[in-house]
């Protein structure tokens, strides 16, 4: 769904037209004030970080060759434990973090 927000889209464009050379760091964080009480660890990564994954690809065009996950050890409602830390590497020796956070408080918060 990113990739049909005009500053992804130009984001987008930025990238794949090569005029900045190629990508080595991204940073992603997506944010929302609270997730329910039944919300996951799991969750967090097919409901939320699945639109992050998506969008780096779209971005760079690469494959994601390696993950590492990190919880935090603050515990919310239920069982999730957030926020969550993912480091990426994709291919070619890109690098990524996603950071997922399910219960910011503040407000919905996405960014690249």
């Amino acid at each position: 769904m990113r990739r049909f927000d005009p500053a992804y889209a130009g984001m987008h464009e930025t990238l794949t037209s090569g005029r900045l050379g190629r990508p080595l760091l991204l940073h992603c964080a997506h944010r929302n004030a609270a997730a329910p009480g039944c919300f996951t660890p799991e969750m967090s990564i097919t409901n939320a970080t699945v639109h992050e994954f998506d969008i780096l690809h779209w971005l760079t065009g690469l494959e994601v060759v390696a993950v590492t996950a990190m919880r935090s050890a603050r515990k919310g409602e239920g069982e999730l434990r957030d926020p969550i830390l993912l480091l990426l590497e994709l291919e070619g020796g890109v690098l990524a973090d996603v950071e997922i956070f399910m219960n910011a408080a503040y407000g919905y918060d996405i960014r690249a």
